[in-house]
């Protein structure tokens, strides 16, 4: 999943608005009018920069494709930086290049199972394959039957081919 530069800080200063809002009404003392004045200045920058309502209702979800993002960016640049490494020999350099295009192979079934569980009727998902065998799917429903579990399990087995999967719905934020 391919985020601009100006997206993801966007995001990420969106979620830490509302850690922040979340922490200071549940703490004594905190003010609700000063909370619902920064959650509207959040909406106002979102808006500006093109971004949805509904994009704001996804704080959890950008979170974790936000951390899924950042551990994939670290670990290209590390592979990046094994290939581009003065003493790295032919072998160590094709190694890194082929755990590269896997690592790119694996964010495109991911966007594809993204897009394909959007299309089941889902207002958001996120998928992460991690290395140790696993799968995290993350949707946003109000609620998740065993049925529609069962059809995101089958969806990420039948493209990506691990069964330990893990499905865990969000509830839609609507005010």
């Amino acid at each position: 999943m391919v985020l601009k530069k100006q997206t993801v800080w966007l995001l990420t200063m969106l979620s830490l608005i509302v850690v922040l809002s979340v922490y200071y009404v549940t703490t004594p003392g905190g003010n609700p009018q000063e909370v619902a004045n920064v959650n509207n200045k959040a909406k106002q920058a979102a808006k500006e920069n093109g971004l949805t309502a509904s994009s704001i209702a996804t704080d959890q979800l950008a979170a974790y494709s936000l951390e899924r993002d950042q551990v994939r960016h670290d670990q290209v640049a590390k592979l990046e930086g094994q290939m581009a490494a003065k003493d790295a020999t032919a072998v160590e350099v094709s190694k890194a290049q082929d755990e590269l295009e896997a690592i790119n192979n694996l964010e495109s079934k991911e966007k594809m199972l993204e897009d394909m569980i959007m299309s089941k009727g889902y207002d958001d998902a996120v998928v992460d394959a991690t290395h140790d065998g696993q799968v995290n799917v993350y949707v946003q429903a109000d609620s998740l039957s065993n049925e529609q579990a069962n059809e995101i399990i089958k969806m990420v087995i039948d493209q990506l081919g691990i069964s330990d999967v893990r499905v865990t719905y969000e509830p839609s934020k609507t005010k």
